[in-house]
């Protein structure tokens, strides 16, 4: 079998050297250079390899483009040969451009599957211009040995159980395209790592049944290189160990069936030998892992057959992942490939729990015990339990620690849970409690009970009340608190005993509480009121119970208190008087009647800001049976109101708050009134012209309401004078505006004069405030200012107008500008006497028709109360002249009637408006423009008589023409489409267009015409044929008749004769010559004279003699002919 694979080697390359001779020879052309980077390539099934097309312009004067293509008509159907591009270029003169030749050979060819592809480059614009070069592609043997360990348990993963052996069937594969043996091993592996990765691939791809990825790199194709000279790292004979080394590239679909393609390098010593592992080093010696048939022998291309693996594992075995290696080795290809399989030892659990030293122990209802367990690990593998726990209704329990520590095999570890008797639970109820174990590494529950009983317990809490203060000769109820501290429900009994003079009464039969509740037990405690007991004496309570027979004893102490009595004594009448801003001293009377010396500090209610006490002791102290009198200071502000105030005095005892006495009084504070004049200035400038104000601020600085009247003194002869208000009402501490008005009538200077307010409560009470009557003085001063230069038609220019009063008195001015419209002038504007300036915004518009060029702005402010008083300030602004697309605002309308209809031989007359919407002086001519307009005669006139049609128009104004359009005879007919145009230094604008309907010549009816209808030719023929005949029927029929009639007068008239001559006169004769013509009439008419109404044209011009218009005619016409003078509508005849 070696002979015959050496035989089959040799024969392949042998074909493969001649095959290149055999092929057919490449064409080319001069001007192409086809070059390939390998001119025969070898290719292992499932590669692919790149070869470089280079085609080189071998033409030195033109740039050219190539189209590639391929011809596989030689090339079995396993290959696969693709160009990356399909056109090569603009190449330039003797310049190359290269592209890349795919090249791909199918997994399963087949040995022998050799071709050829021819590759040609063709010119774009010349088919008949080629080069073509041819690829050699040969098969190159496959050897290819694999182990399909995917069937093998779970995707290769194996579980077994300690002590149990397991024959897994493994598909051993030929993947080669040669007939092969193969030698199987096994040995160990610790790297699982591609192994996990690949089979949790695996279960992705099983579970989402998607596309899976094939790996490669265990199912690689590895050719071994070495021959028979290889040094391998075996030992021994033919039985070499060489090592292949696979590069798999795999594409897997579905569950990851994967094909790999790899270039390997073994070498091996010996013969021809298939180098194989040694025995298995890394697998325990007590493990037993053995192919049962290690060769498969003469196994042909694709054929698969299923060998056994016998695994068998000891009885001692820890679960755990044995990673084990299965090599395939192929005789022929020198070489061998691995696949890994894990065996998964399976795991043994047992944990076993017990309570730990119960005895004696008694669980009551609400009560918390630890118990303590014993967990033991009774299984085969190390483990770390993690601890849950449930119980009955009942009870409840809580694990103190719920992860526990590792625990090897046969080792323990205590935990302690917390058991907790449901609060309603009674003697003897019981309660289960589960104890699950968790294995944290395998999720295995084990399950443990344990059962408590409830016990019973006895006992009560007595809770005494603290610090029960009885005052003698009273009762007092005191409650003592009972708690049953027992397991179940109970009675108790009370005793209450005291020192003489106290009794107690409690109640007198058996008190039930049930368990865990409170209860409260209430004791009336009577002191004598002639009693000797003072401070704190002590009750003793005896409490016992019904069933455990326990008898408590508690002390209740009482504290018998002094009795307190303290009588106050308010001044006498029960009121005191103090005036504002003065004091006032009185004196309260203490008396002690009770049993017990008293001190105490005094506190009171109803005292206002405006009062205040002084002089009270600190602390009063007195005696049992004492009295003595506690002096008083009651001080009044000076703007305290004028009332009653009701004043409640306390005394409080010192070492609490407790209000032990208390008495009531009265305080009035008495009235003073006072007044206050206040002013900003003492000067007042008063004029003829206007009214001068000055404001007086008046305070009520007494303390009751009061009432002021007001008055200027000395005399103010020569003045106007005017106080508003002159009565004036303010409360106590109030404050009001007074305006003192006045206008000098005939008084000259200053003056000093002084405004005097009078209480009306108190009329000595006043206050003045002295000021000084001036002159006044008027002035003003204007600046207008501005960063703007330059504004444009539409732009609002920003300025301010600074204004500065330089009188002496209050000033109102009246502002105006020139210029420009300010929208946001105010029309007045007030100002104060003072030396900085006020600014006044002011927003102009410069608006359409503003002529262009340097206009001012200008503001004036003018005082009201003197208008000589003025300022005027002024800027100067820029302002461009207003184009649209570099063509002044100039528009120009046409209007007509509503057809535009231009009657033959006639005229119409149309209404042009020019209008300058501008900021320019415009000046221009009107013209008709338009195809045909010569033809129409325009004529201009402007209104007002003008027939110029030039134009001068400034900014906003408008002049409107009449344009009257003439139609001749040799005006044809048809629609025109005209526009005005107004033309002039720097400026060309036309009209909209606008439409002329033009009246044609009448054209002669096809036939003949009767007004009211027409008829065709055809029919007119036969009207008038027949008309001709009708004629001439008449006309035959009428000489009939006339010649019957002279035969007839012939024969029956006799002949008349004349009365002059007596002669017959002769009888009239047909055909009668006419007589003869008369002489010529002599004068001097001539060839040359005119009749009226006639008129010769000269130089193609005719002056009507109508209307002295001059009209052109058109060319070609010659006299004589007729027309209507399109302006006076006259008949004109036209003569040589």
């Amino acid at each position: 079998m070696y002979r015959k694979s050496s035989l089959s080697l040799t024969m392949l390359l042998l074909t493969a050297i001649l095959l290149p001779f055999a092929a057919s020879p490449a064409s080319a052309s001069a001007d192409i250079d086809v070059t390939l980077s390998s001119q025969h390539e070898y290719l292992v099934p499932g590669t692919a390899v790149n070869v470089t097309v280079d085609v080189t312009n071998d033409n030195v004067m033109s740039t050219r483009s190539f189209d590639l293509s391929l011809d596989t008509t030689y090339l079995p159907s396993n290959w696969n040969v693709t160009l990356a591009d399909s056109t090569l270029g603009p190449i330039f003169p003797t310049q190359s451009s290269s592209t890349t030749l795919v090249v791909r050979l199918d997994p399963g060819t087949p040995l022998g599957a050799n071709g050829q592809v021819d590759v040609t480059a063709t010119r774009t614009d010349d088919a008949n211009e080629s080069t073509t070069v041819t690829l050699q592609l040969s098969v190159a043997p496959l050897y290819l040995p694999t182990l399909d360990v995917s069937l093998v348990g779970d995707s290769g993963l194996i579980v077994i159980a300690p002590n149990q052996t397991v024959d897994v069937q493994v598909p051993v594969e030929n993947q080669g395209n040669i007939d092969d043996t193969i030698i199987l091993q096994v040995d160990g592996i610790t790297d699982l790592a591609e192994f996990w990765s690949n089979w949790n691939s695996n279960q992705s791809s099983n579970n989402t049944n998607g596309t899976g990825n094939g790996t490669g790199g265990n199912n690689g194709t590895g050719n071994g290189t070495g021959g028979n000279n290889g040094t391998g790292n075996g030992t021994g004979g033919n039985n070499g160990t060489g090592n292949g080394t696979g590069n798999g590239t795999g594409n897997g679909t579905g569950n990851g069936t994967g094909n790999g393609t790899g270039n390997g390098t073994g070498n091996g010593t010996g013969e021809n030998g298939t180098s194989m592992r040694g025995p298995a080093r890394d697998i325990p010696p007590d493990w037993e892992i053995r192919w049962l048939d290690p060769v498969a022998v003469n196994m042909t291309p694709r054929e698969s057959r299923n060998h056994t693996l016998r695994v068998t594992v000891p009885p001692d075995a820890t679960p755990q992942y044995r990673g084990i290696a299965l090599f395939a080795g192929s005789m022929g290809g020198n070489f061998s490939i691995q696949s890994v399989i894990v065996i998964e030892v399976s795991t043994i659990s047992e944990v076993l729990v017990s309570v730990v030293d119960d005895v004696n122990r008694t669980y009551l209802p609400g009560v918390t015990e630890v118990v303590s367990f014993e967990v033991s690990n009774n299984g085969n593998d190390v483990t770390t339990l993690v601890y849950q726990t449930a119980s009955d209704s009942t009870c409840s329990a809580d694990m103190a620690t719920t992860v526990g520590g590792e625990l090897a095999p046969l080792a323990s570890e205590f935990i302690s849970i917390n058991i907790t008797p449901n609060a309603i639970t009674h003697w003897n109820d019981t309660c289960t409690i589960s104890i699950f174990s968790t294995e944290n590494s395998t999720g295995v529950i084990h399950e443990s009970s344990y059962t408590i009983t409830i016990g019973v317990n006895w006992g009560w809490e007595i809770t005494p009340p603290n610090g029960t203060t009885i005052t003698p000769g009273t009762s007092k109820t005191i409650q003592v608190g009972v708690r049953n501290i027992g397991s179940e429900i109970d009675e108790v009994r009370f005793d209450l005993t005291g020192p003489g003079g106290v009794t107690a009464t409690g109640p007198p039969t058996w008190v039930s509480v049930e368990r865990g509740l409170s209860d409260v037990i209430s004791f009336q405690v009577d002191v004598l009121a002639d009693t000797s007991l003072v401070g704190l004496h002590n009750l003793i309570l005896t409490a016992t119970g019904l069933h455990g027979g326990e008898i408590e004893i508690e002390s209740i102490e009482i504290d018998v208190q002094p009795r307190v009595d303290l009588d106050l004594v308010a001044p006498q009448g029960g009121n005191v008087f103090v005036s504002a801003g003065d004091y006032s001293g009185f004196s309260i009377q203490a008396t002690n009647s009770g049993t017990n010396s008293l001190s105490f500090n005094f506190d009171w209610s109803g005292l206002p800001n405006s009062l205040s006490f002084s002089g009270v002791p600190t602390v009063s102290s007195v005696d049992v049976g004492e009295s003595f009198m506690i002096p008083f200071n009651v001080s009044a502000t000076s703007s305290a109101v004028a009332t009653i105030h009701q004043i409640t005095l306390y005394a409080k005892s010192v070492n609490g708050s407790d209000i032990i006495a208390q008495t009531t009084f009265s305080i009035e504070v008495g009235h003073s009134p006072s007044v206050k004049i206040l002013a900003s200035g003492d000067t007042l400038p008063v004029g003829e012209n206007t009214v001068s104000s000055m404001q007086f601020v008046i305070l009520n600085d007494g303390n009751q309401q009061d009432q002021f009247s007001f008055s200027l003194s000395p005399s103010t002869d020569g003045f106007e004078v005017t106080i508003s208000p002159l009565l004036l009402t303010l409360e106590a501490g109030g404050q009001d505006i007074v305006t003192v008005s006045m206008r000098r009538t005939t008084a000259i200077g200053d003056a000093t004069l002084a405004l005097v307010a009078t209480s009306s409560n108190d009329d000595a009470v006043t206050d003045s405030y002295s000021f000084t009557v001036t002159d006044v003085i008027l002035g003003v001063t204007a600046t207008l200012t501005s960063t703007e230069t330059t504004a444009a038609i539409g732009d609002t220019v920003q300025s301010y107008l600074w204004l500065t009063n330089t009188g002496n008195a209050n000033q109102t001015f009246q502002l105006a500008t020139t210029g420009l419209d300010c929208s946001n002038l105010q029309s007045t504007i007030s100002l104060e006497p003072s030396s900085s300036a006020v600014p006044v915004l002011l927003e102009c518009l410069v608006s359409q028709g503003t002529p262009a060029g340097v206009i001012s702005l200008s503001a004036t402010v003018t005082s009201l109360a003197d208008t000589s008083i003025s300022a005027t300030s002024a800027i100067n602004l820029t302002v461009p002249v207003d184009h649209i697309n570099g063509q002044p605002r100039l528009s120009v309308t046409v209007s007509g009637s509503e057809e535009n209809t231009l009657p033959y031989q006639g005229s119409l007359v149309l209404t042009v408006i020019i209008r300058n919407d501008g900021n320019e002086q415009l000046s221009g001519t009107l013209s008709l423009v338009g195809e045909g307009a010569a033809d129409l005669s325009p004529g201009w006139t402007a209104v007002g008589g003008s027939s110029n049609p030039n134009y001068n128009l400034g900014p906003g104004e408008a002049a409107s023409y009449d344009l009257m359009l003439t139609s001749l005879y040799t005006t044809s007919g048809g629609e025109l489409s005209m526009r005005v145009q107004a033309a002039g230094s720097g400026h060309q604008l036309l009209s909209d267009p606008f439409t002329l309907n033009i009246i044609g010549p009448t054209v002669a009816p096809d036939g003949v015409s009767f007004g009211l209808f027409e008829l065709d030719n055809q029919n007119s023929i036969t009207v008038m044929a027949v008309g001709w005949v009708i004629t001439s029927l008449f006309i035959l029929l009428a000489i009939s008749k006339r010649r019957r009639a002279k035969k007839d007068h012939i024969r029956s008239t006799f002949f008349e004769t004349d009365e002059t001559t007596g002669e017959l006169p002769p009888l009239p004769m047909d055909n009668d010559l006419p007589p003869p013509p008369g002489p010529l009439v002599a004068g001097n008419a001539t060839d040359d004279n005119v009749d009226d109404g006639d008129v010769k044209m000269v130089d193609g011009r005719v002056k009507c003699p109508g209307c002295a218009s001059s009209l052109k005619m058109p060319e070609g016409r010659q006299p004589p002919f007729k027309f209507t003078c399109p302006k006076c509508q006259e008949s004109v005849r036209v003569v040589d």
